[in-house]
């Protein structure tokens, strides 16, 4: 047991030392490795579409079933990737989109000219909801309170607004003659919708509030932009341009280009996704059968990931924890699954010590707790409990604070702690547990 003066004189060099507030490192790392090469079942007959659950248990993918405009959606659960009952006999899939809470698929069909609408808890279709004849519907996005889809239309240079409680369509917005629509992307705010024009090289941006045009950002002449993502901050939008083999940071904040980034030459990318912490884009690149991370603090390109040889990729997703990209492969009819990094991991190196400060009469029991961050991920705060249930909540600490001092203990009793780290998309680490034995 140690005397009030030295407890304090241990404590406060520790605290002056100001070792436990210094800034954490991230020793997370990309992996970038393909970690399994998927057939399907029934196998994958030209996948054109991959989405995944928001909750992050299912992929869904489009086939065709053969050169007909008919299709199949085969689902397969994360990360696991076992077949579950496929969804037969649809109109063939060209863009998906999952209401929020995950209650339904909606998906587009460009040859059929519909939006249906897929009950996830039985995989039925629900609803066909029919567009302009030769519309040719695109890309669709959801926005995110899920009470409307907005849909792209590559034919009749248009986006529909349909009100999902009803499926109706309420709003038409013409777009330039001859835009040639392929890709739609909602804010996370849910103002705008931003919509990339093949043939005219350019995006414009729909106001959402009354479905007007407030801006139209134009790209390099010929650039073909195939593919649109913004990042999770609502602050970017990435493209990718198919023609030009360059993908542009447009900022949001004035709709302005700030970067252009330079693919491989003949790269061809067909889509882009960014990862939910809003770190990484990855760009599929149809012509080199490749798929580029791109590092958006930077904008620079950190790994090219090497798919079959004529493979061609055609779409790209990454589940909501950030831990794997899925591919599809439209030639060689399969889905690569890519492992892009480990969800948080536990914080290391725990030590307590148990220590007392005699006020007068009144003697007051002390746990110093320390540890270190994980090893994988980056924590945004940490969780102290008391029992192994998670349910005793002793502080919540900001990432970087190393150490804790819990007061006021019972004398003689012995007390365990259980740290856990979050990271910024609320991932939560397992457990790392300590036992207060020894004196400080």
């Amino acid at each position: 047991m140690i005397s009030r003066n030295s407890f304090y004189q241990f404590f406060l060099a520790f605290i002056s030392a100001g070792w436990w507030q210094q800034p954490l490192q991230s020793m997370s790392s990309l992996s970038n490795t393909i970690t399994a090469t998927l057939t399907g079942q029934p196998p994958f007959y030209q996948p054109t579409v991959i989405a995944i659950t928001p909750n992050g248990d299912y992929a869904y993918v489009a086939n065709h079933y053969s050169e007909d405009t008919t299709g199949f959606i085969d689902i397969f659960n994360v990360p696991a990737n076992t077949y579950i009952s496929p969804i037969t006999n649809v109109n063939l899939p060209s863009s998906f989109a999952f209401t929020p809470d995950g209650t339904y698929l909606y998906f587009t069909s460009f040859e059929h000219n519909t939006v249906n609408a897929i009950q996830l808890s039985d995989n039925t279709i629900t609803a066909t909801i029919n567009l302009a004849l030769g519309a040719r519907p695109s890309s669709l996005a959801i926005t995110t309170n899920g009470e409307y889809a907005y849909v792209a239309n590559s034919n009749t240079n248009t986006v529909n607004a349909i009100q999902l409680s009803d499926n109706t369509i309420t709003a038409t917005i013409d777009l330039a003659l001859g835009a040639g629509h392929s890709s739609l992307a909602i804010t996370p705010n849910g103002e705008y919708a931003y919509v990339a024009n093949f043939n005219t090289n350019t995006v414009n941006a729909i106001q959402l509030s009354d479905n007007t045009i407030t801006a139209t950002i134009d790209l390099a002449l010929g650039a073909g932009p195939s593919s649109l993502a913004i990042t999770p901050n609502g602050e970017y939008a990435y493209v990718a341009n198919f023609n030009t083999n360059t993908v542009n940071a447009i900022q949001l904040s004035d709709n302005t280009i700030t970067a252009t980034i330079d693919l491989e030459s003949l790269a061809f990318s067909n889509s882009i996704a960014i990862t939910p912490n809003g770190e990484y884009a990855y760009v599929a690149n149809e012509g080199t059968n490749t798929v580029n991370v791109i590092q958006l603090s930077d904008n620079t390109i950190t790994a090219t990931i090497n798919l079959a040889l004529g493979a061609d990729p055609f779409s790209l997703a990454i589940t909501p924890n950030g831990e794997y990209a899925y591919v599809a492969n439209f030639s060689n009819n399969t889905v690569n699954q890519i492992f892009i990094e480990e969800p948080i991991t536990a914080p290391e190196q725990l030590t307590v010590c148990k220590g007392k400060n005699v006020f007068l009469n009144q003697t007051d029991y002390i746990n110093v707790i320390y540890w270190q961050a994980p090893t994988t991920g980056t924590p945004v705060t940490y969780k102290i409990y008391r029992d192994a249930a998670l349910t005793q909540l002793v502080a919540t600490l900001s990432a970087t604070t190393l150490s804790y001092a819990d007061h006021n203990r019972i004398p003689g009793f012995t007390y365990t702690y259980y740290i856990v780290a979050i990271d910024g998309l609320g991932n939560v680490s397992s457990s790392a547990a300590v036992t207060a034995l020894v004196a400080c």
